[in-house]
């Protein structure tokens, strides 16, 4: 892995930007964190997840497998 591959992997991102690279809403980011799928951490009072911890989340979700209307009319 580059060197700024590495810098952005180590950086803690706040729930705000979490939830948008993952698309998902509060409740949601926070059900991740406390099942430990996410890594979270305190900075102060604040809540940051590492991006690695993100990165890696969605490497473990499933490819998703789309079909287009053609194909379920067809059969």
């Amino acid at each position: 892995m580059s060197p700024t591959n590495e810098t952005t992997l180590d950086r803690l991102l706040p729930p705000s930007e979490a939830k948008t690279a993952l698309g998902c809403g509060t409740t949601f980011l926070y059900e991740l964190i406390a099942s430990g799928r996410l890594d979270a951490r305190k900075l102060g009072r604040h809540t940051r997840i590492t991006a690695r911890s993100i990165a890696e989340y969605q490497a473990s979700l499933p490819r998703a497998m789309l079909t287009t209307g053609r194909a379920k009319a067809a059969a």
